[in-house]
Parts: C-alpha cells; structure tokens; sequence
C-alpha cells in the first residue's frame, strides 16, 4: 500500500500503490488459506489522529491505487476456506480547503488450464476510487468546502479451462466504482464528481464457473455538498462506467442465486444537484456458452437523480446509459430479469435540465436463446 504523509508545506502528499501479486502455476503447485489478501490501495496524506485530537491539512493528498494481480495456472490449487480479496483501491484523504481525489488502480485474478483448482467461499476484487470530504465518528466531524473526486479502475476476473478445471470463487463480487467526497462550508461547498472505470468477468473453454452470486459494478457516484444557507453547496456529477459478463467456447457461467450488473451514474441529492451519466453493461453468451441463473439477474445503467420530492436550488440533466444481452451462439437464463437505463432529473425551484432514458437490446442470433424461467 501507498500511504501519503505531509509535504514541508504542510499539505498532504500523494499515496502511491505499487505492484502486489501472487502466482501459483504448475502441477502439485497449491496453497491452501483461511484468508487471502493481495493488496495495492493507497491512501493520500494530510490527516493523522494524535495524542490532543486530529490533524487534518488545509489541502490533502491525493490516493491512486496500484496493480495487485492472483494468477492460477497450469494445474495449480489455490483453496481459500474464508475469503480471497485482491485490491488496488485509491483514496483521498480529507482537507480542510481541499480534499484529494482517490483513483482506482488495476485489480486481477486469472485463472485457467487443464487440471486447475480455485476455490474459495468468496471472492472480491476492487478497484475502486474514492475522493476525500468531510467525514464524522463517534470523536466528532471533519468538514471540507471542496471535496475530492472518485474515479474507478479495472477490476477482472477472467477464468479459462477444460472439463478437469474447477473454478468455484463462491460469492464473486467485482468493483471498479468511483464515489466522490462530500463538502460542507458556509457558502459554496462543492461536491467531488463519481467516474465508474471497467469492471469484466469471462469465462472461455468447455468448463462450469460455479458461483453463489455474482456482482459486479461500475457505478460513479458523486459526492453532494451542503451550505449554511442551505442553497450554495454544488453536487459534483456522476458518470457510469463499463461492466461486460461474457461467457464463450462451451463454457458455462452458473450463479445459484443471482446475478447483478450495474453501472449507474447516480447523482446524490444536493442544494445544487450535478448532471448523471449511465454507463454501459452487456452480457455476451457465444459461440456455445452459457450464462444462467436460478433467479434476479439485473442490469441497471441508470443516469441522473431520483431523489423523490425533495426540491433543490438547481439540478442537472439526467440520461441513461446502455444495456445488451447477446445470446449469438450461446444461451442466458434466469428467473427473471430486471432491466432499466432510466434517465431522470431532479425537483427545483430554479433551472434543472433535461432527462433522457437510454438503450435496452435483447438479440438471440446464430441459434442463441435468452429465457425466463420464472412464471410469474
């Protein structure tokens, strides 16, 4: 982990992950764990908790994640009786004045061959970022007028094999999301902006990749920001990101209990709410296989705010993302399913901007099918 401390100045100094990575390759190759972590986040300076109370910064560091990396091969076994997690979040830390953004690096595991064996009861890959702002604890509350933005990374699980590969990571859970800070100040707070990056799962060769649940996500979402007088404080925006499920070659990609993609573009309520973005989500079933579950499989790429009735000063324009199945070749099943690239702007009392929903395709080609079980 990358870890900022303070410049001569007295600002906060940027956190740096490095490179952290595991390989188990080769017949006879195992390792069996209570808990696996394989760890590259960061975390910007410009705060610490001394002896007389905390220290924060007026203008704090900035946190970017590195490259953490798990690679199974060629007749390995990696056995986790708890969990496996690998990550590259990066985070800001809080300032005063300002607070630093946080980026999301690069998290992977890779596994595949002949005579392979991953097993785990869950498994979490993170390559998230989040943006410093204010905070509160049980010691009290820190507040920044200008908050930190989040931006995600890539995060990926890619599996590969043959009928003597077993892959079961159990609860797999992916996140490349980016979240912004939150701000407060007498006048004129702002809000850090929330960037979803990528976030893949894949499953390729005559294998099952047998799961529990399966999420993955790429949402950006913004931080809000709240004034004295209760309508200066600007929200930042939010953008999704990109989130892709694909399973081809006879393999099969089979969650006992659901599957949920999202890559949103949500943004918080505010005094001044910001514009939201959906991103992009597809599933890609081809050339033989299979993406199957016995309930929910969702997809969201909403963009926009939803906040009800609440009404703000101003709000921003909202506009949803995109989402495809494409069964060609192969097949995808479910439950049932629950769709939706909504686009909706918010309440005010001033300007608010335009809301457009965006693009949901169904395509079964080449002999594909996409089914719902569910009767109801």
């Amino acid at each position: 982990r990358g870890l900022g401390g303070f410049t001569d100045s007295g600002a906060g100094g940027t956190g740096i992950g490095g490179t952290a990575s595991i390989s188990v390759s080769g017949p006879g190759s195992a390792m069996n764990v209570g808990s696996l972590i394989v760890d590259a986040g960061a975390l910007g300076g410009g705060a610490y908790v001394g002896q007389s109370g905390p220290t924060v910064a007026d203008d704090s560091g900035d946190g970017q994640g590195g490259t953490a990396t798990l690679d199974i091969s060629d007749g390995a076994t990696v056995q986790a009786s708890n969990f496996v997690r690998v990550t590259a979040d990066g985070q800001g830390e809080t300032g005063l004045v300002r607070s630093g953004d946080g980026d999301g690096g690069t998290a992977r595991i890779t596994a595949g061959g002949p005579g392979m064996t991953f097993i785990s009861s869950s498994t979490d890959i993170n390559a998230q970022g989040f943006g410093g702002g204010s905070q509160s604890s049980s010691s009290g509350s820190i507040f920044s007028a200008s908050a930190g933005n989040g931006v995600g990374g890539t995060a990926s699980f890619s599996a590969s094999g043959d009928d003597s590969t077993q892959i079961a990571p159990g609860n797999l859970y992916l996140s490349a999301s980016g979240l912004g800070g939150g701000a407060n100040a007498a006048t004129g707070p702002q809000g850090g902006d929330g960037t979803g990056g990528d976030a893949t799962a894949s499953a390729d060769g005559s294998f099952t990749l047998d799961l529990n649940s399966l999420i993955v996500l790429a949402n950006g979402e913004n931080g809000g920001a709240s004034s004295s007088g209760g309508d200066t404080g600007v929200s930042g925006d939010s953008q999704g990101g990109t989130v892709s499920l694909s399973a081809s070659n006879g393999a099969t990609i089979a969650s006992t209990f659901y599957i949920q993609l999202d890559a949103g573009g949500v943004v918080s309520s505010s005094e001044n709410i910001g514009n939201g973005q959906g991103g992009g989500v597809r599933i890609d079933a081809t050339s033989g296989g299979s993406i199957t579950t016995h309930r929910m499989l969702q997809m969201t790429a909403d963009g926009g705010s939803f906040g009800g009735f609440t009404v703000a000063t101003s709000g921003g324009t909202g506009d949803g993302g995109n989402i495809l199945i494409n069964a060609d070749g192969g097949s995808v099943g479910a439950g049932y399913y629950y769709l939706t690239a909504n686009g909706s702007s918010a309440n005010s009392a001033g300007g608010t901007g335009a809301a457009q929903g965006g693009n949901i395709d169904l395509f079964a080609l080449g002999g594909g099918s996409i089914s719902a079980t569910d009767p109801s």
